[in-house]
């Protein structure tokens, strides 16, 4: 039993949820033994110190972000004031590392916040107790140490450095499919055993504690079981010093974690090696029985990136667990379901052989996923897209079936949400083109294959060219150039749009400076954010930097954002837009006439401009359908106040009919097409309104 647990958490959220679990795990026990007698709560880390000399605690739950302390002192400040107690790392997904260095520095255990669940939080408390009273029972004594080690279901090693022989338990020799009487006493019955691709790591680990580097050992690594397989291991040791200081031994206990390698924590289901593990096995059974077949679903969660950007990860991880829940009832015991990573799951499913079958499983699977559940207090839905591959004979290893669904979902997001794809062999070939292409785009950034092109704005009351919307282009080793809608759409698919983004941003404002030193002070330049840049929770961030370093005001630079873009989320839109508002940048609605929105959101919208899409200026002035749209809403826009960008002017006759119905700017070909930054200053002083005035 644990008499006294003290958690050290500032957030009210997490406490209430971490001592909710702890009840649980108490209501659970009462029948048996109690496992937690007491719950202290401290918010600071001054408020833990003084829990910990007051209360005989038996365990902490350490948050190491906390208001009066952060990081790794934080964790050695605990340990400093009582190093026997167990310490357990609470850390967020990004902090990993961080915990991984408290590990190596003492702490028994981490747990990611917003992944804890009640069994992983009672085996971690289980594991790190028994892990430290075996080390404090060595510290202690050796009939002590005994007693310790019966009582683990730990396996427990020693290691005589000077000897050079090593005592391994009969439980550490079981977890490797050994019995008592077998293996010797030689380190290399454990070291030979470790995979060849862990070995590195491990003699690091080992090294640097015998060097007094690190405070305990910590490692996980692959070890070989007896039937060929490996298994996941985590290994905890303590040095033993003589009186001179030199280690004479160290001692510790293994445990087998291969369970939480293979299973996602999240979800409690297969993580990518075991679901593959499990595809491999239904190829095998394909191959050696003819006529039996399935189906492998790669299918992804939609709408997850906007939430975590809204919400947090924790209600990120919250909307997954609910959504995975819903989509196990469509399936059968003999299907599997698994995790890849992220909103990124796997399904088996067997003995289904044709799409009329598959069909009215995947409709279910949609329905159950798109039900709109509650996140904090709000109404939510997520939409999926599914990859989709048939067994054949084609097929050998699990990662062939993998890759071809996974090129089948891409082409299903491709072309909207809730889209399903069937594997086509053109897809494959389709797949490699794109791996080609974002390999090529890492290193156009490199050697400076993209550039800009201006297209000049004509303000139409001034009758002047007052700002230029900046393009990409890309020149390709072979000479070839590519404009946006050739790669940008694969770039928005990886990282790469966030990278590009950025040097967009930069270049553009870089060229604001030339044009200002030039004397050009008095243009502005609009630069068009994609999906993934707009919807960034750093992106006004970054632009408010760059124009800070620059020198260059806020009202020099423009963003522009796609209507349907815009309407992805509303309350996350109006987050952005205003913060951009605030920070003296100004937005423009673009390919406005060809979304969903309504006037209520262009009413809350913090935005400037609306630009007119140029398909409704194609036809101008001869169809009657087209000029009347148009008209409207520029009339439409103008009615809340915003000024009229019109787009794709071409002949003398559109230029008429919008001037003629008071549209505020005209872009369009007529004006010029976009062109390099050296002809920009040239063009705007010759500029001559009265050229297109002529009847």
């Amino acid at each position: 039993m644990i008499t006294n647990l003290l958690l050290v958490e500032d957030n009210p959220v997490n406490v209430e949820y971490i001592r909710a679990l702890l009840l649980n795990i108490e209501n659970d026990s009462l029948e048996q033994n109690r496992f937690i007698g007491n719950i202290f709560v401290a918010l600071t880390l001054k408020e833990g110190i003084e829990t910990l000399n007051s209360k005989n605690i038996d365990i902490v739950l350490l948050d190491l972000t906390l208001p009066d302390s952060h990081g790794l002192k934080t964790f050695q400040v605990v340990q400093n004031v009582n190093d026997r107690v167990p310490i357990i790392v609470l850390t967020g997904d990004d902090d990993t590392a961080l915990a991984f260095d408290a590990i190596h520095q003492g702490a028994q255990d981490y747990l990611v916040k917003g992944k804890i669940n009640k069994t992983l939080l009672q085996r971690s408390i289980h594991y790190a107790v028994e892990r430290m009273n075996i080390l404090k029972a060595l510290l202690d004594s050796q009939e002590r140490y005994s007693i310790a080690l019966k009582a683990t279901n730990d396996g427990i090693w020693e290691w005589n450095l000077r000897e050079k022989k090593m005592y391994f338990s009969p439980r550490w020799k079981e977890i490797i499919g050994y019995a008592e009487n077998e293996l010797g006493s030689e380190p290399l019955e454990w070291f030979d055993r470790i995979h060849p691709e862990d070995v590195p790591e491990v003699e690091g680990i080992i090294a640097d504690h015998i060097s007094g580097q690190t405070r305990n050992l910590v490692s996980e690594h692959r070890l070989l079981h007896r039937n060929g397989t490996y298994l996941w291991v985590r290994v905890h040791g303590l040095a033993v010093l003589d009186k001179e200081g030199s280690v004479k031994k160290i001692a510790g206990a293994l445990s087998d974690i291969t369970g939480e390698k293979l299973i996602d924590s999240l979800t409690g289901l297969p993580n990518i090696s075991l679901f593959s593990d499990r595809l491999q096995s239904a190829i095998q059974r394909r191959i050696d029985e003819k006529d039996f077949g399935f189906v492998l679903i790669k299918l992804e969660f939609e709408q997850v990136k906007i939430i975590t950007t809204t919400y947090g990860a924790a209600a990120t991880n919250e909307a997954i667990y609910s959504v995975v829940t819903r989509i196990k009832t469509c399936l059968k015991a003999s299907d599997t379901i698994g995790r890849f990573e992220g909103a990124s799951f796997g399904i088996i499913l067997a003995g289904v052989h044709d799409i009329l079958n598959l069909n009215h499983i995947l409709d279910n699977i949609q329905i159950h996923a798109s039900k709109p559940f509650l996140l904090n207090g709000n109404s939510i839905s997520i939409s999926t897209s599914m990859g989709i591959v048939f067994s054949g004979d084609q097929y050998k290893i699990s990662e062939e079936m993998i890759r071809d669904a996974d090129a089948a979902l891409q082409k299903a997001m491709s072309n909207g949400r809730s889209n399903r794809e069937v594997f086509e062999s053109e897809m494959r070939d389709r797949s490699l083109r794109i791996l080609k292409m974002e390999a090529d785009m890492r290193h156009a950034i490199e050697r400076d294959e993209f550039f800009l092109l201006y297209q000049p704005v004509l303000n139409v009351e001034k009758k002047k060219i007052d700002s230029l919307e900046a393009l990409i282009r890309w020149k390709k080793k072979d000479g070839s150039v590519l404009g946006p809608g050739g790669f940008i759409p694969i770039a928005e698919q990886s990282d790469m749009i966030i990278r590009i983004g950025a040097w967009v941003i930069e270049e553009s404002i870089l060229q604001l400076q030339r044009w200002k030193k030039q004397g050009l002070d008095d243009i502005s330049v609009a630069i068009n954010l994609s999906a993934r840049q707009f919807l960034n929770r750093d992106i006004v961030g970054y632009i408010k930097k760059t124009l800070s370093i620059s020198g260059i005001h806020p009202d020099r630079f423009q963003v522009e954002v796609t209507e349907s873009v815009a309407m992805r989320d509303i309350e996350l839109t109006k987050k952005i837009l205003q913060d951009l508002h605030e920070s003296g940048v100004s937005v423009s609605l673009d390919d406005f006439g060809t979304g969903h929105s309504s006037l209520s959101y262009l009413k809350q919208f913090p935005i400037s401009k609306l630009k007119i899409d140029q398909s409704f200026i194609r036809e101008l002035p001869d169809d009657l359908e087209s000029a009347a749209i148009t008209s409207a809403m520029i009339t439409l826009g103008q009615a809340i106040h915003l000024k009229i960008v019109v787009e794709g002017v071409e002949t003398m006759e559109q230029l008429k009919f919008v001037e003629k119905e008071n549209a505020d700017y005209v872009q369009g070909y007529l004006i010029s097409r976009p062109m390099e930054s050296e002809k920009i200053s040239e063009f705007i002083q010759k500029f001559d309104y009265a050229c297109y005035s002529k009847d």
